[in-house]
């Protein structure tokens, strides 16, 4: 007598599909925490915005002094204010979405191509910064990533 398998019967069997959507692996996006949100004003025929900003801390000219109220000396820290100008830019993508995929789709793909597209922008603009801003320490003590000076 033959044995009967699900090999011999493979028409019948349906492949499983979860609905659950796997958890992807996203990078560090490091600028937005350091964003600044400005706007320009408009009709002005402006396409650039210049913000100030005062330099880095330096250990550079801190020295030990060896008997109370003598002077430290020379080592004056210069105060300088430096500017940084931003150029406006327009940066786009897209997904297209037939309608017949969004009648009969199992995920809801708008959404998700949402979520993908602002996940590739925010990677975007990470790439577009020259280099990770230095973090400062509020008189609090707590790390932040904004300039104690600013509102």
């Amino acid at each position: 007598m033959a044995l009967v398998t699900s090999g011999s019967l493979s028409d019948q069997y349906q492949k499983h599909f979860s609905k659950m959507l796997l958890e992807r692996q996203l990078p560090i996006l490091q600028m937005e925490q350091f964003a600044v949100k400005a706007t320009l004003p408009r009709k002005n025929g402006n396409k650039e915005i210049t913000f100030f900003r005062y330099d880095n801390p330096t250990i550079s000219n801190i020295v030990e002094i060896t008997s109370e109220g003598t002077n430290p000396g020379s080592n004056e820290r210069q105060l300088t204010l430096s500017t940084v100008t931003g150029s406006l830019k327009q940066y786009a993508s897209l997904v297209k979405l037939s309608t017949l995929l969004e009648a009969t789709n199992l995920f809801d793909s708008l959404s998700q191509a949402t979520t993908q597209l602002s996940e590739d922008h925010a990677l975007h603009a990470d790439t577009l910064a020259p280099s990770r801003p230095q973090m400062t320490v509020p008189p609090h003590g707590g790390a932040s990533p904004r300039s104690r000076h600013e509102p």
